[in-house]
């Protein structure tokens, strides 16, 4: 399997920069999950703020391993995808502390 580790610049709720899986044969970009089991309590609430954040941004939250993911449609580069997942994350964690 083809995976390539993403660095950004974005930081998380554990003041780490984030950091994305990019699976270039599925198109699919994705957190995989651990900042969501390290920070957040698994409630069925907190998932489905997870859901409506992804939503917002073209994302989707696999609610079986607690992931943030995109899937980047033909003409779109990774680019596009990493932001839409700091957005979708960071709408999720100011939502969350709220």
């Amino acid at each position: 399997m083809n995976i390539e580790v993403i660095q950004t610049d974005a930081l998380d709720e554990l003041n780490d920069m984030m950091a994305f899986w990019y699976l270039p044969d599925e198109k699919i970009i994705s957190d995989d999950g651990w900042t969501y089991h390290e920070v957040y309590e698994e409630t069925p609430q907190t998932e489905e703020l997870a859901i409506r954040c992804c939503e917002r941004f073209f994302c989707e939250f696999y609610q079986a391993e607690k992931e943030f993911i995109y899937r980047l449609k033909d003409n779109e580069d990774k680019e596009t995808g990493i932001t839409r997942l700091i957005q979708a994350i960071t709408m999720f964690n100011t939502l969350y502390f709220k």
